[in-house]
């Protein structure tokens, strides 16, 4: 939210947890994985001991954090509080048709064209051109 460009995500193998949350927020349209990653989204979990009045204080903590993980994903995926707070009551693991389904991602890339090779200045190797994307997408 921070960032004025735009930040394009892709799950590569598994986003868990936090890294859910982080491809979730990517720009909308460019929040991609490939065919056989998982999404996994979650109730943030925490551990506590000590004295009752800090395992108070810690507990209404983790509440919060909870509740803001959530508000996160329901803005990002466009789905009401209610069923995102239904969703990471346990682990829900997502195949890439189930995320886009739930508005984590918006596409699986399913295919890598060839991008044409430049030569560099220096006239030594070569680079593809920063200008031109390496993948092709389609939603499923």
């Amino acid at each position: 939210r921070v960032s004025q460009a735009p930040v394009h995500t892709l799950c590569v193998g598994h986003a868990e947890s936090m890294a859910a949350i982080l491809l979730a927020a990517g720009e909308p349209g460019h929040r991609q994985a490939l065919p056989n990653a998982r999404v996994m989204i979650h109730q943030a979990t925490h551990s506590m001991e000590g004295k009752t009045s800090d395992i108070t204080i810690r507990a209404r903590k983790a509440e919060n954090v909870a509740e803001q993980l959530s508000n996160i994903i329901a803005h990002h995926s466009g789905k009401e509080m209610a069923e995102v707070e239904t969703a990471v009551r346990h682990d829900y693991y997502m195949s890439p048709t189930e995320a886009i389904n739930f508005g984590l991602i918006d596409s699986i890339v399913i295919s890598r064209v060839e991008v044409p090779k430049q030569s560099s200045k220096r006239g030594v190797g070569t680079s593809p051109s920063p200008s031109n994307p390496s993948t092709t997408t389609g939603t499923h």
